[in-house]
């Protein structure tokens, strides 16, 4: 049980989470090319902890991955448009490297998270049914992203406006005045505060 709870959060949230990071930063062939060597950290944490044996053909096959996130990724020393010899464009191909290496490091993160993912389920998959693995690992997530959602949301929402754990949006209106029943257009009091405001 602890598996798959384990890999209810490395895979859904944490993998998912560094993904779509990544697709912000890289192109999407780059993103997924690279986060696809889940299949070869799967492989290799079954070598240690299961004692998995593969074949030549998984031998094969893991170099060819690997050959394909290498082929794939771009150029990181490219100058930027407007070439690199005025100061501007430095800066652009600067920054531009940057955001290619932090895309390819979160696609490298991804694939390793999808890879414990993978040696998680399969540890769990050996003492719980199909169906309840499966529940187990669609429910936790979402339970999770919901409880996340709701501490962001309060987390936001200014003092005063927190009531049992929920936001409550500031009404439009004012708070209820206190008029003079003797005049209708004598001056009106409100009663969270003593400053007099005058009828519209």
């Amino acid at each position: 049980m602890v598996a798959i709870l384990a890999a209810s959060i490395v895979g859904p949230i944490i993998a998912w989470s560094m993904y779509t990071r990544a697709l912000m930063l890289v192109d999407v062939a780059v993103a997924f090319t690279v986060a696809q060597l889940n299949l070869l950290w799967g492989m290799l944490l079954a070598i240690v902890f299961l004692g998995e044996r593969p074949s030549i053909f998984t031998a094969v096959g893991a170099v060819a991955i690997i050959a394909g996130a290498v082929l794939v990724q771009p150029q990181l020393s490219g100058q930027a448009p407007g070439g690199t010899d005025r100061p501007e464009g430095r800066m652009q191909a600067l920054a531009a490297r940057t955001t290619t290496r932090r895309g390819l490091l979160l696609a490298l993160g991804t694939s390793v998270a999808w890879g414990i993912n993978l040696l998680l389920f399969r540890v769990a998959a050996v003492n719980l049914p199909p169906l309840q693995a499966n529940w187990v690992r669609t429910a936790v997530p979402g339970v999770v992203w919901g409880l996340t959602v709701l501490y962001l949301e309060r987390s936001r929402a200014p003092r005063g406006l927190q009531r049992g754990g929920f936001t409550r949006r500031a009404s439009a209106t004012p708070w209820p005045l206190r008029c003079s029943p003797t005049s209708s257009t004598g001056p009106c009091v409100s009663r969270r505060s003593p400053l007099r405001l005058p009828l519209p």
